[in-house]
């Protein structure tokens, strides 16, 4: 009896717990299959079997993650900072395009360019626009597009013309001299080497200067520098004579009376400056440096449009040197205060009056008709 109840009991445990299992676990008829059972698979949330999706469910889920994956792409930081930059980039260019096409090219009008275009294929081609006869049309040299020739500008050639020029004085600082040009050397050699500027000019003798200044006044200011210091000098007016006759160079007269005359003002305020810092320690102001940059520049300006058909041109090549190195020696004193740039601009200084009047010589030499 004891053996009976134990299987009794086990039996009642089995049958609870095949009551307690889960509805979707018992069998039930399917229609499909008469006489069989079928157990039906559990289906738990977020969770489906390959077999259980549909073919076009599944096509839709493809889609529906593809369109996602974009918006997540439109949201990225990435795409919110580079899609305005691209995009005003893209409109900045085309608006510029736009405003220098207007700006620049006040003529310009989008309903032209065709025009224009066959304008340029015509005249390639040598067919008349319009029915018109179409002139050849030439070029700054003389060259015409038709293979013609034309007379140049006549201020680009080199053509004889006459002019005057009038005779220059400079005061100069003399400290000898002497019958031949082997002994002015010799002193020069001597005053190089203690720095000071000199300078062997030749007029029936041989002439050794040491400074020049703008009257007779600053030049014995400056010479009692050199008194000071044992050398016995004395004030000499250099006079350059003046020249009457006919020069054979490009253009007109212009551009060399323009030349000699802004280098001689440009030589007086220079050496009115130095002579004055060596005197009375007086600087040019902005004013009179200002003074001294215009006349350079004009200078410069006028040597530009010279070019003669002889040694001239290199002269006034080296007269325009001189100018342009006294200048940036004055300038690095005013930076430095050191003496060396005051004798640094005395030395071109005396260096142009001696190519001065080397080609003042020449001009009057290769004119046929100078007095």
């Amino acid at each position: 009896m004891k053996q009976s109840r134990i299987t009794i009991q086990l039996h009642s445990r089995d049958q609870k717990k095949q009551t307690d299992k889960p509805e979707q676990n018992r069998k039930v008829d399917n229609p499909g299959a008469p006489g069989q059972d079928k157990k039906i698979e559990p289906i738990y949330a977020g969770e489906e079997t390959k077999n259980r999706v549909p073919t076009i469910r599944r096509h839709h889920r493809h889609h529906r993650n593809k369109r996602r994956g974009f918006n997540h792409w439109k949201q990225s930081v990435w795409f919110r900072i580079g899609a305005p930059v691209v995009s005003a980039t893209l409109i900045g260019v085309v608006f510029g395009f736009v405003v220098l096409a207007v700006f620049v090219n006040p003529e310009w009008d989008p309903e032209n360019m065709m025009e224009g275009t066959q304008r340029n294929i015509n005249a390639v081609s040598g067919t008349p626009s319009g029915g018109q006869d179409v002139e050849a049309e030439s070029d700054n040299t003389g060259q015409t597009a038709m293979g013609g020739t034309e007379p140049a500008d006549p201020d680009t050639q080199i053509r004889a013309v006459s002019m005057q020029i009038p005779s220059a004085t400079f005061f100069m600082v003399q400290a000898g001299v002497f019958g031949d040009r082997a002994g002015a050397e010799k002193s020069v050699q001597t005053f190089g080497e203690k720095g000071w500027p000199s300078v062997v000019m030749a007029q029936d003798q041989y002439h050794v200067f040491l400074s020049t200044a703008l009257n007779r006044e600053s030049a014995l200011a400056m010479g009692s520098y050199f008194q000071q210091q044992d050398v016995v000098i004395y004030v000499k007016e250099w006079v350059v004579p003046s020249f009457n006759g006919t020069v054979t160079l490009k253009g007109g007269t212009e551009g060399l009376e323009g030349f000699l005359d802004e280098g001689r003002q440009l030589f007086d305020r220079l050496s009115a400056s130095t002579s004055n810092v060596m005197t009375s320690s007086t600087e040019p102001d902005q004013t009179e440096w200002k003074k001294i940059q215009d006349h350079h520049r004009n200078m410069i300006d006028y040597r530009r449009q010279l070019k003669f058909d002889s040694s001239l041109d290199d002269l006034a090549a080296r007269m325009e040197k001189n100018l342009t190195a006294a200048v940036s020696a004055l300038d690095q004193y005013r930076k430095q205060k050191n003496q060396s740039y005051l004798w640094q601009t005395q030395q071109n200084l005396l260096q142009y009056v001696k190519d001065y009047q080397v080609f003042l010589t020449e001009l009057s030499a290769d004119s046929p008709s100078a007095g």
